[in-house]
């Protein structure tokens, strides 16, 4: 941001100037990433799998992301999506993430970068089956990411305890639509979105 506002502090800028601002204090091409603010591009959706492996005492997250067609625009190409997760113990504390071939476990909370249609990711010393706390933070404005936790095992006890606000919310919202379904003759109200529109740029 300190090189943003040296370039262009009082200047009417555009998305590239911004972008590109971050690609020169980051070192990093951050062309995909545009893509996200294309005009007529349609929120991505993401599928989520998980799979435990006690012996090896592994656990993976295969994530899969599409976009749904719009006019003009029939296929679409993959986003760079940071997609913020963590996981949990059977008490509901954060575990420290270690992937594959790194060295020694990091934080509590990893950042993976989506870029291609599907990825695997592997994380190892995992003591007992976790539970995926997933999109941290919002961490990127993707179709279905309230679903998510229920298709991998995502249970309110544990996401009552997480430190992350974003997942305590969504576990709260989905036990009490549980408990207090909708009205007769009225249909369940739609699931709140936050009014983000593009995707963080915590790193």
């Amino acid at each position: 941001m300190d090189l943003y506002f040296a370039r262009h502090d009082g200047e009417p800028v555009t998305t590239d100037d911004f972008v590109r601002c971050m690609e020169d204090a980051s070192g990093r091409d951050l062309g995909q990433f545009r893509r996200w603010y294309r005009p007529g591009r349609a929120r991505p959706e993401l599928e989520v799998s998980d799979d435990y492996d006690a012996e090896q005492r592994t656990y993976t997250l295969s994530v899969r992301q599409s976009c749904p067609p719009t006019p003009g625009q029939p296929d679409k190409e993959p986003l760079h999506i940071p997609f913020a997760v963590g996981l949990l113990d059977a008490q509901g504390a954060d575990l420290l993430l270690r992937l594959a071939g790194e060295g020694a476990p990091g934080s509590a909370t990893r950042v993976l970068e989506l870029r291609e249609p599907e990825e695997v990711f592997r994380f190892v010393d995992v003591l007992c089956r976790p539970t995926p706390s997933l999109l941290r933070g919002f961490s990127a404005p993707v179709e279905g990411a309230l679903r998510l936790r229920r298709r991998v095992r995502f249970m309110f006890p544990h996401g009552a305890r997480t430190a992350d606000g974003f997942n305590r919310w969504d576990a709260a919202s989905c036990s009490a639509q549980r408990v207090d379904p909708a009205p007769r003759g009225r249909s369940p109200p739609r699931r709140c979105r936050p009014a983000s529109s593009v995707p963080s740029a915590r790193r």
